[in-house]
């Protein structure tokens, strides 16, 4: 058979490409690595996400492109794969008794081997730079990104606050109380209005998922969070792409990935997803201003989060589960029962303690904890 392109030099020009887009991922690890690093472009991995332009476009789009070519690539590479084992194993079957024939298609099934392994290896590299990771993200590991346009006190909030020097401080309320009556999206609500005053009003806000909020009330969001406000979203990598998030304009925020679950209990019998709560409580605790936190209905595990916040901050089980059951406003067909699966395993298995809950299942500190508890009761 006369061939065009050869195993081999099918496997020369992909190597060709690899180097390019290995070359071309370095370059830009090595420059972001040179740049300062603050609350505008926190690192992920390796790599550095900067911020946006004020209306959602940064530095995720280059990304974006690099993440679509090699999943190009890896397609490629399967069908050539599988095509060269095919044509190996045709060569071995028809051989007979010819050596050169048989000696080809060893070589060629090796070559194939030896072409997967070597990807194998470049996408592991590829796995460990690309920020989140090549295709998905729905771990435990965070990316950190700002959502518009950044301001000193944005890029200042982390370093500089006492609650990132460990000390205890009350965080400062929503800049603009009367502008929380204007924020109108899907279940969005101060988790302080049915707390009977166990939280502070004004620091611990709760929504769903911000895709379809109006300009208007995105508008309003800006002004309640303020400057050195958080925006905390639960939901996955994939649910995220799905349904991104609308920009509000100089709000930090971050994605702290959970995978959805159908029941409260496992929050507390899972170990990934206890460990999964990590970042979101901690991102809260060290975060000198309001919060917003999210998932995609707001419903479950901001549910989740925000009864362990207001446990801690001496809520009884049944403000717990009145908080819980405002969700039913939003989505008639909640159950405003669910949640007590998770409490009773907190009974179960940490006696009925929300601090040896978050200390000893989710894996926060003493110091955490009582940050958390300084920020949030009242």
């Amino acid at each position: 058979m006369n061939r065009l392109l050869s195993i081999k030099h099918i496997y020369l020009c992909l190597s060709i490409v690899f180097i390019s887009l290995f070359s071309t991922l370095s370059f830009t690890t090595i420059a972001s690595a040179a740049e300062p690093t603050d609350a505008c472009g926190t690192p992920t991995n390796i790599i550095k996400l900067n911020c946006g332009d004020g209306k959602g476009m940064g530095n995720n789009a280059i990304w974006g492109i690099l993440l679509a070519v090699i999943m190009i690539l890896t397609a490629g590479i399967g069908i050539v794969a599988i095509g060269g084992l095919i044509y190996g194993a045709i060569l071995y079957t028809t051989a007979q008794d010819n050596s050169g024939q048989i000696t080809k298609s060893k070589t060629t099934i090796a070559n194939v081997v030896i072409g997967l392994v070597l990807y194998a290896f470049m996408w592991s590299l590829l796995q460990f730079l690309v920020p989140g990771g090549v295709f998905s993200n729905s771990g435990g590991s965070s990316v950190t990104f700002t959502t518009g346009t950044a301001t000193p006190e944005t890029r200042t909030a982390n370093t500089n606050s006492p609650s990132s020097n460990g000390g205890s401080s009350s965080p400062a309320s929503t800049n603009n109380p009367s502008a929380v009556t204007k924020v109108k999206f899907k279940n969005f609500r101060d988790a302080s209005a049915s707390s009977n005053g166990v939280l502070k009003p004004g620091v611990l806000f709760r929504s769903a998922k911000l895709l379809y909020a109006a300009a208007k009330d995105i508008n309003a969001l800006s002004q309640v969070l303020g400057p050195n406000g958080l925006i905390i979203d639960l939901r996955t990598a994939e649910q995220v792409r799905k349904a991104p998030d609308k920009v509000v304009p100089g709000v930090k925020r971050v994605h702290k990935p959970v995978q959805a679950f159908s029941d409260t209990g496992v929050a507390v019998t899972n170990p990934s997803i206890r460990k999964a709560f990590l970042g979101s409580f901690r991102a809260m605790a060290n975060n000198p201003g309001p919060v917003l936190i999210h998932c995609m209905a707001g419903k479950d595990r901001t549910g989740w989060v925000t009864a362990m916040i207001m446990g801690i901050s001496g809520a009884s089980r049944d403000q717990i589960r009145a908080e819980y059951a405002l969700s039913t406003k939003a989505y008639p067909d909640h159950d405003p029962n669910w949640i007590n699966s998770g409490l009773t395993q907190i009974d179960k298995k940490y006696n009925g303690s929300y601090r040896k809950y978050l200390k000893k299942g989710v894996g926060l500190s003493d110091a955490e904890i009582d940050k958390l508890i300084a920020k949030f009761k009242a």
